[in-house]
């Protein structure tokens, strides 16, 4: 069972900072169950703590009141005592903005010493978060409520509803009926129109083939040989082939691009937010557990999910919409998935084909092609 406050109630107006740092495919799923505060309880002030790569998923966001961006590369890219000073002064000038807010609870959803620090240091009068056996680095001891979400929260959708129902906010919705808020995209899907037009994709169905993930989580990744088969496999079937890319992963797109014999095209350059307006034109999203793949799934895109190293009970989009292409085996209670590719050489090509088929509704057998 949940463990939290007995009857924790929110005063009217009260002063909510919710932490979720990072990664990308973390910050889309906390906005869904954030989501639920806003609708529930829509005099609440939220301010969210997050870290620069996702702070434009956050800023100009109706769910948002105001954003706090701490600057961790920060340190890592200060060269001398000098610069290190002045990170040093703007994590405190961070800390005293935080405090100056008065807020009534912190929402921890991430569950680290990283941002169990920052909840304690945020003054907060309340600190909520994952409990423990579900928070790392002994963080559950920051905490004044530490939520235990029970066996039933199979996916992290849940657990971090399980958070926001600590507060006070009793809804428990199905996952595959969550809902994320994002940004205004409109701006950006008229250009993306344009692009999308200009290649003949308006007149048929194109999917987005992803190969990459954040740098620290390359062992997520399927053999980029295997996505250029994919793409070879669909553009053979007459569906447009978009290679996606983010910071990072140019050279890793140009290649599977380069393999795919002229049946792909790179996708334009761009932030979080013009991926999210192409996410929302294609038909279907085909990549690794990342934070594109939870963005596609953020606009309402189909997804076929590759997994290994990684759970897709924990970390798949809910609904019957998507596709999760899983190797390896069953994951026990509190096993961590091993960190490297082992199980992802499992699943071939024609399985990833025949995933993306069904989504778009496609006829014909998948045979063996080249």
């Amino acid at each position: 069972m949940p463990e939290h406050s007995e009857g924790m109630i929110l005063a009217q107006g009260a002063r909510v900072l919710v932490i979720r740092l990072g990664a990308v495919g973390d910050v889309v799923r906390a906005l869904a169950a954030v989501g639920i505060l806003r609708r529930k309880r829509p005099d609440v002030w939220i301010g969210w703590l997050v870290e620069k790569p996702s702070r434009l998923l956050l800023e100009d966001n109706p769910s948002v009141d105001e954003v706090f961006v701490f600057d961790r590369r920060g340190w890592r890219k200060a060269e001398g005592m000098l610069e290190r000073w002045r990170w040093l002064m703007g994590a405190n000038a961070l800390r005293r903005r935080l405090r100056i807010c008065g807020f009534d609870a912190v929402l921890d959803l991430q569950g680290t010493l990283k941002s169990a620090t920052w909840a304690l240091a945020s003054g907060a009068r309340r600190r909520v978060g994952f409990g423990r056996g579900w928070a790392r680095e002994a963080s559950w001891l920051f905490a004044h409520d530490g939520v235990r979400p029970g066996a039933a929260a199979r996916s992290r959708l849940q657990q971090f509803v399980a958070l926001v129902r600590a507060i006070g906010i009793e809804e428990n919705p199905a996952p595959s009926s969550l809902q994320v808020t994002l940004p205004r995209l409109e701006d950006r899907r008229e250009g993306i129109s344009q692009w999308v037009s200009e290649r003949g994709f308006d007149r048929k169905p194109w999917v987005m083939i992803y190969p990459g993930s954040s740098r620290s989580q390359e062992f997520k990744r399927w053999p980029a040989p295997r996505f250029a088969e994919v793409g070879r496999r669909l553009a053979a079937r007459g569906v447009g082939v978009v290679i996606g890319w983010g910071p990072g992963e140019e050279e890793l797109a140009r290649e599977v691009e380069a393999s795919c014999a002229g049946g792909a095209v790179l996708a334009p350059a761009g932030d979080l937010l013009d991926l999210a307006a192409l996410l929302a034109a294609t038909r279907a999203f085909i990549g690794n557990d990342s934070g594109p793949l939870h963005l596609a799934w953020a606009v309402g895109t189909p997804v076929v999910g590759i997994y290994g190293p990684t759970d897709p009970e924990l970390n798949a989009p809910p609904g019957s919409s998507h596709r999760a292409l899983y190797a390896g085996p069953p994951r026990r209670p509190g096993e961590r998935r091993p960190r490297r590719p082992v199980y992802l050489d499992q699943i071939r090509a024609e399985d990833v084909e025949a995933a993306v088929v069904e989504v778009l509704g496609l006829s014909g057998a998948v045979g063996a092609r080249a």
